[in-house]
C-alpha cells in the first residue's frame, strides 16, 4: 500500500510556525515512541507543509535530498522534484530530484506525514558552485 500525502493532511494539529531550516533528524527508539516533531507536540499521525521561497544563489541545475520518516513531497514552482511518499518502517529515507534553476527566488513547498513512531524531515540541496549541505537558513524566505 502507497500512503501519499493527501489522505493525511486532515491529521496534523492546527498550527503555525516560521522555521529557519527544515532539518528534524530522527531521535530516539521505535519502543519508545520516538520524540514530538518540530513543535507540533505530537508523535505520530500528523502532518505538515513547509511554504517557502528558495532563493538559488546561481543560474544551473541543483540537486536536492529529502530524507524523512514517513511520507514526503517537495515542490518547486508547479513541479514535483521529489516524490518520498511511504510509510518507510521506522527508519529515514532518502529520494532525491534534480531541477535546473535560475538564480533568484522561487516558491516552494514540502509536504510531511507521520504514520507511526518514529518521525523525521530533512532537506539538503547542492548546486553550481557548492557541495551537498543542509539547505541554509539564508536560502529560505517566508515573504
Amino acid at each position: 500500500m502507497s500512503l501519499g500525502l493527501v489522505p493525511f493532511l486532515g491529521l496534523c494539529c492546527p498550527c503555525a510556525d516560521i522555521v529557519s531550516q527544515i532539518n528534524y533528524p530522527s531521535k530516539g527508539k521505535a519502543r519508545d515512541g520516538g520524540t514530538v516533531f518540530a513543535t507540533s507536540g505530537r508523535k505520530d499521525y500528523m502532518a505538515a507543509l513547509f511554504t517557502r521561497y528558495l532563493e538559488a544563489p546561481a543560474d544551473g541545475i541543483y540537486t536536492f535530498y529529502l530524507l524523512s520518516d514517513d511520507a514526503s513531497e517537495l515542490h518547486i514552482g508547479n513541479k514535483k522534484v521529489i516524490d518520498n511518499n511511504g510509510e518507510h518502517k521506522y527508519q529515514m529515507r532518502e529520494r532525491a530530484g534534480q531541477i535546473a534553476l535560475k538564480a533568484g527566488k522561487h516558491s516552494f513547498w514540502v509536504g510531511y506525514t507521520e504514520i507511526n513512531l518514529l518521525n523525521g524531515l530533512r532537506l539538503d540541496w547542492e548546486g553550481p558552485g557548492f557541495e551537498r549541505e543542509l539547505v541554509p537558513s539564508k536560502a529560505l524566505w517566508h515573504n
